[in-house]
C-alpha cells in the first residue's frame, strides 16, 4: 500500500530522524508481518495485540481516516531520551521515535518511525524477485503480479507485495511450462514472461530444426521416386 505523500524533502530543520506528521499512516496500513514471539491475548479494551521486531507488542486503530499505532506505555527495557519538537515532546527509545497522544481519553505512545521494510529500498527489476523475509514489495512486484494474471494464474491481490500467493503462482507457471520450479523469477522465467527478450541461441536452433525437417521430408518424398527409376534402368538392362 503507498503511503500518502509527506510534505517537503524530510523532516525538515530542528526534527528528529524518523519524525512524521501526526496521520500519516493510511487506514488498514500494517507493517510487513512477523511471526510473534509468544501468544498475547487480546487486550481488554484495544483488542489485539500486534508484534514487530524493532517496536515489541503494539495496538492499531483507525482515528481521524488514519492508522494510528500505539503502545500503551513506553519500553521499560530500553532507554529513552526526550526530544523537543517545538512545543511538543518526542521519546527516542532504542532509535524508535513514540509521540504522546490519547485514544479513548487515555495517553498512549504514537510509534512515529516507520517500520524497517519502509525505509528500505523497494524492488527495482524484477529479475530475481522471490518470497522474502520481509516481503519484498514495489512497482515490479507489482508488475510481475499483473503478468502472472494476464497468463491466467491467481495471485490473490494485485497489490506490490510479494507474499506466498505470488509465489505459488509463479511455481505454477513453472511447472506448467516445465521449467524449473524455483519459485523465482529466474532467467528462463524472465525469458517466457517477456522480461528478458528470447534466448538466441534457442531460437538458432529451433531454426536450424525447422529447416532440417522439410528437407528430411523431401528426402523421404524422393525415395520412392529414386526406387522407380532404378527398376526402370535395371529392367532396360535385362532387355538388352
Amino acid at each position: 500500500m503507498v503511503r500518502p505523500p509527506i510534505a517537503g524533502p524530510g523532516p525538515g530543520p530542528g526534527k528528529p530522524p524518523g519524525w512524521r506528521p501526526p496521520g500519516h499512516r493510511p487506514p488498514g496500513w500494517r507493517p510487513p508481518y512477523y511471526p510473534p514471539p509468544s501468544y498475547r491475548p487480546p487486550h481488554w479494551h484495544w483488542g489485539p495485540h500486534y508484534w514487530y521486531p524493532s517496536w515489541g507488542w503494539y495496538f492499531t486503530a483507525v482515528v481521524a481516516g488514519s492508522t494510528l499505532v500505539y503502545v500503551a506505555t513506553l519500553p521499560s527495557d530500553k532507554e529513552c531520551e526526550e526530544v523537543k519538537d517545538g512545543t511538543e515532546t518526542l521519546y527516542l527509545c532504542d532509535g524508535v521515535l513514540y509521540r504522546a497522544t490519547y485514544y479513548d481519553d487515555t495517553q498512549v505512545y504514537e510509534i512515529v518511525s516507520p517500520a524497517e521494510e519502509e525505509a528500505a529500498e523497494q524492488a527495482q527489476t524484477m529479475i530475481g524477485l522471490a518470497l522474502t523475509t520481509p516481503m519484498t514489495s514495489g512497482p515490479a512486484v507489482r508488475e510481475l503480479q499483473t503478468l502472472l494474471v494476464g497468463y491466467g494464474y491467481d495471485v490473490g491481490t494485485v497489490d506490490g507485495v510479494f507474499g506466498t500467493a505470488t509465489e505459488t503462482a509463479l511455481l505454477w507457471l513453472q511447472y506448467d511450462y516445465e521449467l524449473e520450479q524455483t519459485g523465482m523469477v529466474d532467467e528462463p522465467t524472465a525469458r517466457l514472461l517477456g522480461i528478458l527478450p528470447p534466448d538466441p541461441e534457442a531460437e538458432e536452433g529451433a531454426a536450424e530444426e525447422a529447416t532440417t525437417e522439410p528437407t528430411e521430408a523431401a528426402s523421404a518424398e524422393d525415395e520412392p521416386e529414386q526406387e522407380a527409376a532404378d527398376e526402370s534402368a535395371d529392367e532396360e538392362k535385362s532387355d538388352d
